[in-house]
């Protein structure tokens, strides 16, 4: 897009004066969830940092664990995060003060509102066109009632509880692609409503990636400081008020030499050093008429000019969820040709025989709106990926083609293909035949992690995970960490 109309459509969007169909995704960075230096061989994991001094080993000297040291979900450690204190970051990190934590939050959802429902000044962009991406973007959507919640305050229904945080160190991008972050630090909040109330719940997951601060053509050692505080929280003469004081203050304050996970530039806003996103799962039914379930994608963006830059929350099209319509040969979808074509050149990295190392890349043009996950039926058109291909017997066999003696058969890398996309992670592919004597892991229904129903661990209670954390993708995280830290 050239600069002046940038600038026009900047303007438009500091008023409040477009749709989210008129977003411009040209610049926009794209964080798949299947990326980085996960992908690598273990011994190009290894030369990525180098080994233990001696030292360094006497201080270790205990095993990892996942529950502490990759995804933690103790009540007590998750008491210390609030969405309150988050929301107040963000707007202290607009030079600006433009925004309240309440008006940026309002803001926010108001995105899921047509502009006349509120007519917020500092709203919007809206959704009155129902269109993403030139994708379908339902509208409007019960979380767009939040603008009046009040969510951010006392522990009330429509408040928010953080219930886990996450080390995905495992999405750094390599060296080769310019090693210029450590990977993705998590939080995930869940609506209070939804401990009660599996048909009134939202989760949010403010997903930073963390910069690396001395990035390099050969290594990631830039990132192993990070990585070895994640591995002392493993230790167990640590008591679990240790461990929240110490993560709240990598989450607020940063590492010496490092940046804080939460800042408003991790979370989407284009830099130099590092992007990320906010992901919503949203089941929403105040009215009793929510719609399907669905995940969408946000930026934080500063948008406008010198002394009128203001910070907003706007929605993105989601990375690496292209719509089942593109799967399907007889769809009149411009974009059908060129997107069949990119699947045909990724059937080895999606027939790859390691669950977790099965991958799949989109251009941005073919990310749809929204991840529609569904109800309680049958997968919904808009994101079936199958019921779709059965209709594409040439590009079916093309894909033959392309497996050559493989046991897979086409079958198997489109339900593989639909593994990658939000929707199928969470919901279509639980339980799924993947080929190869893989079947896609099982989720709590539709999450990997909730509020309801606490267990009793180690420490006291947690929040539970799914059984795909468990079972298969935290054995994964860890191997990848130990074997950066060898």
């Amino acid at each position: 897009m050239k600069r002046q109309t940038l600038l026009v459509v900047i303007t438009l969007l500091v008023l409040g004066g477009i749709s989210i169909a008129q977003i411009p995704t040209g610049n926009i960075e794209r964080n798949p969830e299947r990326r980085g230096i996960r992908r690598l061989k273990d011994d190009e994991i290894r030369r990525l940092s180098g080994p233990r001094t001696a030292l360094e080993s006497r201080k270790a000297g205990f095993p990892l664990d996942v529950r502490k040291s990759i995804f933690v979900t103790d009540v007590a450690i998750l008491k210390s995060f609030t969405l309150e204190e988050l929301m107040e970051k963000l707007v202290k990190d607009d030079a600006s003060h433009s925004q309240t934590r309440e008006s940026l939050f309002e803001q926010w959802w108001d995105t899921a509102n047509p502009k006349t429902t509120f007519n917020l000044p500092f709203g919007g962009p809206n959704c009155d066109s129902g269109l993403l991406n030139n994708f379908p973007y339902k509208c409007p959507r019960d979380e767009g009632q939040q603008v009046l919640s009040g969510a951010l305050g006392t522990a009330t229904p429509v408040a928010y509880t953080a219930i886990a945080l996450s080390n995905r160190f495992d999405l750094a991008t390599p060296p080769s692609k310019g090693g210029r972050d450590c990977g993705e630090y998590r939080i995930v909040f869940e609506r209070n409503s939804g401990a009660q109330n599996a048909f009134d719940r939202n989760l949010i997951i403010f997903e930073a990636v963390l910069p690396n601060p001395s990035p390099s053509q050969n290594s990631l050692h830039g990132c192993r400081k990070i990585q070895d505080f994640w591995e002392k929280l493993s230790n167990p003469g640590f008591s679990v008020a240790t461990r929240a004081t110490l993560l709240h203050d990598f989450y607020y304050k940063g590492l010496p030499g490092y940046e804080p996970v939460v800042k408003a530039t991790h979370y989407g806003s284009a830099t130099s050093k590092a992007t990320g996103q906010i992901r919503t799962n949203q089941f929403m039914a105040g009215s009793g008429n929510h719609g399907p379930w669905l995940l969408r994608e946000f930026h934080i963006q500063f948008v406008g000019q010198g002394s009128k830059k203001v910070e907003k929350i706007i929605p993105v099209p989601v990375a690496t969820n292209p719509p089942a319509s593109l799967f399907d040969e007889t769809d009149q979808n411009p974009l059908g040709t060129a997107f069949r074509a990119a699947i045909i050149g990724q059937v080895n990295s999606l027939a790859d025989g390691d669950i977790n190392k099965i991958s799949m890349e989109t251009a941005i043009a073919d990310d749809d709106g929204e991840s529609e996950e569904g109800g309680l039926g049958a997968p919904p058109p808009a994101m079936d990926y199958s019921a779709a291909f059965a209709k594409s017997p040439n590009f079916a066999n093309v894909i033959k083609q392309k497996l050559g003696a493989s046991a897979l058969t086409p079958v198997d890398i489109v339900s593989r293909a639909q593994t990658q996309s939000c929707a199928g992670c969470h919901h279509l592919s639980t339980g799924k035949n993947l080929g190869g004597n893989l079947t896609w892991p099982t989720t709590l229904g539709f999450t990997h992690e909730q509020l309801a129903n606490p267990e009793n661990g180690p420490d006291g209670l947690r929040y539970q995970i799914s059984p795909a954390l468990t079972d298969v993708f935290l054995p994964f995280r860890k191997h990848v960490m130990e074997t950066f830290l060898h």
